[in-house]
């Protein structure tokens, strides 16, 4: 159980590392890049298309942490960390991400969006953080 819990929580840390690197290097700026009258339409596209591939990974990745760090299993610590770093990034997420969309959808200004960019480099750097702190984990359990 221990092993399949660990690969799932793995897997859906780097999935969800890779994205969020996609988003904030690629996606997020290509906001700046539509013009007004396209962009409510894009922005809907985005937010549901979006949610559609990271809901079931954020769920996942959630899921597995909080057993891993509640159960009785090796790499204890590392797996409080993780959850520690899934709880941030949730927090920031609603907290803060799922606000930005919210005014942008009904208001594009650039400052909004800029905002949004600069804002997303927390997540950014959580989710790439726990993907390491899992990794850090494999090597050990290789070891």
């Amino acid at each position: 159980m221990f092993i399949n819990l660990f690969l799932i929580n793995l897997a859906s840390s780097l999935a969800l590392t890779g994205l969020i690197w996609f988003v904030q290097v690629v996606h997020y700026p290509s906001f700046l890049k539509v013009n007004s009258e396209n962009f409510q339409p894009f922005h809907s596209f985005h937010v549901f298309r979006t949610g559609l591939v990271v809901i079931p990974f954020m769920l996942a990745e959630l899921i597995s942490s909080i057993i891993l760090s509640l159960g009785n299993f090796p790499l204890g610590y590392i797996h409080q960390v993780g959850l520690g770093l899934v709880i941030l990034i949730w927090l920031s997420t609603f907290a803060i991400q799922a606000q930005a969309h919210r005014k942008i959808n009904s208001d594009a200004n650039t400052i909004e969006l800029s905002k949004l960019v600069k804002t997303n480099w927390l997540r950014t750097i959580l989710w790439s953080l726990k993907a390491l702190i899992t990794l850090y984990g494999l090597n050990l359990m290789l070891q």
